[in-house]
């Protein structure tokens, strides 16, 4: 960054009057080079947002597995042990009768068993659809993010360049008003010159410092701003190379292709109508039977005191078939489906209000970029021509043949056409990089 340093010397000049006197010294300061490239993969390190995102994406593809869309069996297995006394009586048809007292019984039960869905109703393939449709829109919210970060990060370096460039032609100007009124007085020592046109020449000597000012002072801010933006200590220091590099806009209508198939906005908005897509069919999935298979291996062992039997022991595997059909599940369908389909209807509507407003975007761009074209090819021109008339104005004046006022207005001309261009040239390639941003294709 370049820091100037303007001090104001209060001098006393003879002819009856007090005037100030503007000196200004330049401090350039040996700082670390800031590329565009640099700052762009530091902001993107540092960035809270895109770190939370990255943790939500991890978070998503976690989930995203057969486990939790229930395509994966259960199995589950279980172990039973009972002991009991009873006090029994027990009296047959034959007469007979069978009494005991504090009889002991003892049971035993251990198996596992497998229960596998094969079929319910597509509920399953909905769930893991979703998951995965999860997992992109956690990857397309990080791309977002990235790209809304990569474009202001963009559009604050090259404002930077511009706030420098302006610097730069202020500096000039000064340079040459500086000039101008040590020719004033040297014009008025000899006697061809007048209080006035020295009083005349410092007074816009003095304006242009004040400008000078005011840039610096936008400058710095910009600076703590830019480092609040790519995350990094506020304090940091360093330069960027000046100047700007304008590229030639691709065709109108590719943007627009391009844009429909890569605007982040516009690929959520779809990825949220898919997602209502996979509801109905997760709903509908009530409508159809369900078919699950038990398979199972047990061991039971029971042994009792009293009773037919001494003990009993019974062991092996078994499966078992299952086939479901709810007839009336419980659930208003119908109404179900009506708000889903409703707030599909809402987010295709939504698809096209941005299709719109990318479409109008882009073309209100377009046709502004094709002005600032056409205002900077003109503004080169007239460049030239306020050139040339500063350098006949000041040879003029050094003849006595102009007055510094005229040289004075002849420069305020030249720098008024500098600094228009260097805005639209900067107006250009802000469009640049929103018309990139928009069709997604800032990297």
């Amino acid at each position: 960054m370049t820091r100037i340093a303007i001090t104001t010397f209060d001098s006393a000049l003879r002819l009856g009057a007090a005037y100030s006197l503007v000196l200004v010294s330049f401090l350039v300061e040996a700082q670390p080079l800031l590329t565009l490239d640099d700052a762009i993969k530091i902001g993107l390190q540092n960035n809270f947002q895109i770190q939370i995102l990255e943790s939500n994406e991890q978070i998503a593809r976690n989930n995203n597995n057969p486990a939790n869309a229930e395509f994966l069996p259960t199995v589950s297995t279980i172990a039973t042990v009972n002991y009991s006394t009873n006090n029994t009586q027990q009296q047959f048809f034959n007469g007979e009768s069978r009494s005991a007292t504090g009889a002991g019984s003892q049971n035993a039960r251990a198996g596992a068993e497998a229960n596998w869905m094969i079929f319910d109703g597509f509920r399953r393939q909905a769930i893991r659809e979703t998951l995965a449709l999860e997992e992109t829109r956690a990857s397309e919210l990080i791309r977002s993010e990235a790209l809304l970060l990569v474009e202001q990060i963009e559009l604050a370096f090259f404002q930077l360049g511009q706030i420098q460039e302006e610097i730069n032609l202020t500096l000039s100007s000064i340079e040459l008003n500086q000039s101008i009124v040590t020719l004033a007085r040297q014009k008025q020592r000899i006697g061809v010159g007048s209080e006035s046109e020295v009083l005349q020449a410092s007074s816009q000597l003095n304006t242009d410092s004040i400008l000078l000012i005011n840039q610096q002072g936008m400058y710095s801010r910009s600076v703590i701003s830019f480092n609040r933006l790519i995350n990094q200590p506020l304090s940091t220091e360093f330069i960027i190379a000046p100047g700007v590099d304008l590229e030639s806009l691709p065709n109108q209508q590719l943007m627009m292709e391009e844009a429909r198939r890569r605007n982040p906005d516009l690929i959520l908005a779809k990825l949220d109508q898919l997602s209502t897509s996979l509801q109905i069919k997760s709903v509908k999935s009530v409508l159809y039977p369900k078919l699950q298979i038990t398979a199972a291996y047990n061991y039971n062992f029971s042994k009792a005191e009293v009773g037919f039997l001494l003990s009993n022991q019974t062991y092996g595997p078994s499966s078992q078939l299952t086939f479901t059909y709810d007839i009336f599940s419980g659930r208003n369908l119908k109404n179900e489906l009506q708000n889903i389909e409703l707030i599909q209807g809402n987010l295709q509507k939504d698809q096209q209000r941005i299709e719109l407003e990318i479409e109008s975007k882009i073309a209100d761009l377009y046709a502004n970029y094709e002005i600032l074209q056409n205002l900077r090819v003109a503004e080169e021109k007239e460049i030239r021509i306020t050139a040339q008339n500063t350098v006949l104005a000041n040879e003029l004046y050094r003849y006595g043949r102009n007055t510094s006022f005229e040289v004075r207005e002849a420069v305020l001309r030249e720098i008024q056409a500098k600094n228009r261009l260097i805005q639209y040239t900067y107006q250009m390639k802000y469009i640049e990089i929103q018309v990139m941003a928009i069709a997604g294709l800032l990297q």
